[in-house]
């Protein structure tokens, strides 16, 4: 009884010092002070000058550093892709050598993958790359996709009737992609699913990717501009 008396009135006396002498200060939410107009029945916002939270800065810390001037064994040209498996090595993607570097998670060399030319394994302009969770390494190299084994060792090559770009490989080892096709409007962005032998299962998604658009001028005088697509795929393709 006698120490939760002394630990009631320590706590009493902690809030009388604490509302007597101190200010608790509450930091409230900066408001947007900005204006929302409708011109001609359009939306248009105008933001202030100077940003709502201030100015915001950080630093930056160097986290790995893959660097060795005395090493031969690898040296970067035109790194155009990096990514990494769920070992956390890093592969990195060397679009002027035509091969992938591969790291481990402190940057240690550990092997190079692919080379220049036309043949097995080899790559002609590689542009993008994707790893299973197998460690299995799929390279998009124009209209086909190459595929090596966990310890590097050329598999196959899987050829498509189009250029992708951006690509993911599901876990039943079809291939959803990004690539032009040609409609009657013009040029477009689709979605294509193909199976692991390249061929189209379907059509996922489709969506403008760059319009010309002619207009008029105060005097009347027509002239033409691009306006390009910026929507963003990547929600589809990992849904």
């Amino acid at each position: 009884m006698k120490f939760k008396t002394k630990a009631f009135l320590s706590m009493a006396i902690f809030f009388f010092f604490l509302f007597s002498f101190g200010e608790v200060k509450i930091q409230e939410k900066p408001e947007w002070t900005g204006k929302i107009k409708y011109k001609e029945g359009v939306k248009v916002v105008k933001n202030l000058n100077k940003p709502v939270y201030g100015d915001l800065t950080f630093d930056l810390e160097v986290n790995l550093d893959i660097s060795d001037r005395k090493s031969k064994k690898f040296k970067f040209h035109d790194i155009g892709l990096i990514t990494l498996d769920n070992q956390e090595n890093i592969y990195a993607l060397d679009t002027s050598e035509n091969c992938i570097l591969k790291f481990d998670s402190s940057g240690n060399y550990l092997k190079k993958i692919g080379r220049k030319g036309q043949g097995p394994g080899e790559f002609e302009r590689p542009s993008n790359l994707f790893i299973d969770n197998q460690h299995n390494l799929y390279v998009s190299d124009q209209r086909k996709i190459k595929i090596f084994d966990s310890s590097g060792k050329y598999v196959k090559s899987i050829r498509l009737n189009y250029e992708i770009y951006e690509f993911f490989v599901d876990s039943q080892t079809n291939i959803i992609a990004i690539t032009h096709v040609i409609t009657e409007e013009g040029t477009e962005k689709a979605i294509l699913k193909f199976d692991d032998k390249g061929a189209t299962i379907k059509e996922m998604s489709k969506f403008p990717d760059v319009r010309t658009v002619t207009s008029k001028n105060k005097e009347g005088k027509k002239f033409n501009f691009t306006v390009y697509h910026e929507y963003n795929y990547w929600p589809y393709l990992y849904s």
